[in-house]
């Protein structure tokens, strides 16, 4: 039987004795976080070592903080679950006694990873490397490397079975979801609303290789960011934005480019995102202005504000253009201003990324983004008015002609020139 198992026939027997230790264990889910990054540090630190004695050290170190962040909460939840009463911190000798006395499968196993004197051993610095058996002396006994990787591997094996049943329990069942989560903090766990954070650039395409959220910024490390998935990198720093409320800036850095590809402050994404959910209510997907202010803000890094506001009010305009061609398909036969609703949508995205980008901007360097707001504006109008179809029709074509050739007089820009500055195609 596994954790799901226990899980499952606990919450058949008593349900709130079954949920509260997991609570209990979800509660301490950011302290057992900082507890694996410590590990993982020291694992780096053992992949440098060169000496027998400094590694056998460091393995002590790593199993000590295997068995004491990951593996003791587990061991202790798994006895409350069964029923049993465990002080509030036991040391390791007591727990695996109680382990074992248990009889179940599952606890007994948990029990195998538990080497007392090893792990009082590393707490106490009662050890001494021993070069002729290759081994660390613990007081009459003795542990060696192989040992304390395989138990180690065993403990940290366990908790990740664990973790995967208690998932799968909590997928099964609303009312162990509901218990798990009554007694949860208003923002949330810190390691769960980041992890949740990186998820959204999971589905939108990108493998992140690595992040880091320290001094109020979160940075976000990609293997790669084709053109293709640009927009789909814009839409996961927007969310990312909502789940990590703590933090002011969002950076994105990519494999191979020695500076950030994106430094995006909370007030652009928060502006951002207002178009997001404005654009997600009316369209299955999102056209290229819903991200004009998270790219404006992207280009300042390379681009003086003139030049960004400039390449900015292209894309706006460039965005005009396929609105009307959207519109024109979505009702073939009649004009552009007759397919009013997806319009007047098209076109208020457009507005809404003008505005955006126009915040990141002062006012003696917007211009160009405010003669797109201009153009956008005076389109809507003509659209919604209740004049006859011919002349609005006669005057979106002459705001069309504006729109074109003010367009053609910017050079085409990149999209993302802090990754590629080739023009748009």
């Amino acid at each position: 039987m596994g954790v799901y198992q226990l899980i499952e026939e606990g919450m058949g027997i008593d349900p709130e004795h079954t949920a509260r230790p997991l609570r209990n264990l979800k509660l301490r889910v950011d302290r057992s976080a900082a507890s694996n990054a410590m590990m993982n540090a020291v694992i780096r630190m053992l992949r440098e070592a060169r000496s027998e004695r400094d590694r056998a050290s460091l393995t002590l170190d790593v199993y000590r903080k295997i068995i004491e962040g990951q593996l003791k909460p587990w061991a202790i939840v798994l006895l409350e679950m069964r029923g049993k009463t465990v002080s509030q911190n036991p040391g390791i000798t007591t727990l695996r006694e109680q382990l074992i006395a248990d009889g179940h499968p599952l606890l007994t196993t948990a029990a195998k990873s538990l080497l007392p004197p090893s792990r009082n051993a590393s707490a106490h610095e009662d050890y001494v490397w021993d070069e002729s058996l290759q081994a660390l002396r613990v007081g009459d006994g003795s542990v060696t490397l192989d040992e304390l990787r395989a138990a180690s591997a065993h403990a940290y094996s366990f908790m990740r079975g664990a973790e995967s049943g208690w998932a799968c329990a909590r997928a099964a069942s609303t009312e162990l979801a509901d218990l798990l989560d009554s007694e949860d903090p208003p923002t949330g766990f810190n390691i769960l609303n980041e992890h949740n954070a990186l998820s959204h650039f999971g589905t939108n395409g990108l493998r992140v290789l690595d992040y880091l959220h320290e001094d109020r910024t979160f940075t976000v490390s990609l293997d790669d960011l084709p053109p293709r998935l640009i927009n789909h990198c814009c839409q996961a720093i927007t969310w990312a934005s909502r789940l990590v409320g703590t933090v002011d800036r969002f950076v994105v850095t990519l494999a191979g480019h020695a500076e950030p590809v994106m430094d995006i402050g909370r007030p652009e994404l928060d502006a951002t995102y207002d178009v997001w959910c404005y654009t997600r209510n009316r369209f299955d997907e999102m056209p290229p202005s819903v991200f004009l202010g998270v790219l404006t803000s992207a280009r300042l890094a390379v681009e003086t504000p003139a030049v960004a506001a400039r390449a900015a009010a292209w894309l706006a305009l460039n965005d005009i253009i396929h609105a009307l061609d959207e519109a024109r398909e979505a009702s073939p036969g009649l004009p552009a201003g007759d397919s009013i609703p997806i319009l007047v949508s098209r076109l208020s995205i457009v507005a809404g990324g003008i505005y955006a980008a126009r915040t990141i901007l002062t006012a003696d360097t917007a211009a160009p983004l405010l003669r797109g707001e201009r153009l956008v504006t005076a389109m809507i109008e003509t659209v919604n008015s209740t004049d006859p179809p011919a002349m609005r029709a006669d005057r979106l074509d002459a705001l069309e002609d504006t729109v074109e050739q003010l367009r053609s007089r910017w050079p085409t820009p990149a999209i993302l020139p802090t990754v590629d500055l080739s023009p748009l195609a």
